[in-house]
C-alpha cells in the first residue's frame, strides 16, 4: 500500500573503516591526596591491559590507557570501577565516539603511626636511663586494615622490654 513518489538523495554512498585490535597497557593515576596520616601503599587495575578494537587509523595511534582516581582523604582501601581514556604517544586522549572502556581499581592505603617501647621492670639502683634518649629504627610504621579501626590507633606498642636485669645498654630487635 506504499508507493515511492521521489527518490532524494538519488545515490547513497557508503564509506568503509578498515577496523583493527590494539593491546595498549593500563596505568592508574591518582589525584589529590589521602586523609592526614594515611598513604597509598598500591594502585591496580583488572585488566591491566585494554583491548581496543575499532577504526584502524586509531588504533594505531593508541599507546596507553589511563585510570585516574580521586584519593583526596581517602582513609580506607578504595575499590571501584573507572572509566578508562585512551592516549596516543603525545598524551593527547583519543576520543571514540562508540567504545567506552572500564576497569575495576583498587587502592590500598595504609596509616603511619609511631612506634613506642613498652618499657617494664626497675632498673638496679646502679643505672638509670632517659626515656626520651631511648632511639627507636624506625621511628614509624605503616599498618593497614579495618578503616574502623585503624581510626582509634594513634601509636603500635613494642612488645614488654623488661629492664630488671640489664646492666649495660641494650638492643632489643
Amino acid at each position: 500500500g506504499v508507493r515511492v513518489i521521489g527518490l532524494n538523495p538519488v545515490e547513497v554512498k557508503v564509506e568503509l573503516e578498515e577496523i583493527s585490535g590494539n593491546s595498549v597497557p593500563l596505568y592508574v593515576y591518582t589525584k589529590g591526596n589521602p586523609a592526614k596520616g594515611y598513604e597509598v601503599l598500591e594502585k591496580n587495575a583488572v585488566p591491566n591491559v585494554i583491548r581496543l578494537n575499532g577504526d584502524k587509523n586509531i588504533m594505531e595511534r593508541a599507546a596507553k590507557a589511563v585510570a585516574y582516581v580521586d584519593i583526596t582523604n581517602l582513609s580506607s582501601n578504595l575499590q571501584k570501577q573507572v572509566e578508562v581514556e585512551i592516549l596516543d604517544k603525545n598524551g593527547e586522549i583519543i576520543l571514540s565516539e562508540n567504545d567506552k572502556y572500564y576497569t575495576d581499581v583498587t587502592i590500598i592505603v595504609g596509616k603511619r603511626v609511631p612506634i613506642k617501647p613498652t618499657i617494664v621492670g626497675k632498673l638496679d639502683d646502679r643505672f638509670t636511663y632517659n626515656p626520651n634518649d631511648v632511639k627507636i629504627e624506625p621511628k614509624t610504621v605503616v599498618i593497614t586494615g579495618n578503616s574502623q579501626e585503624l581510626r582509634n590507633i594513634t601509636q603500635i606498642q613494642t612488645q614488654e622490654i623488661d629492664l630488671t636485669t640489664v646492666d649495660q645498654d641494650l638492643i632489643v630487635n
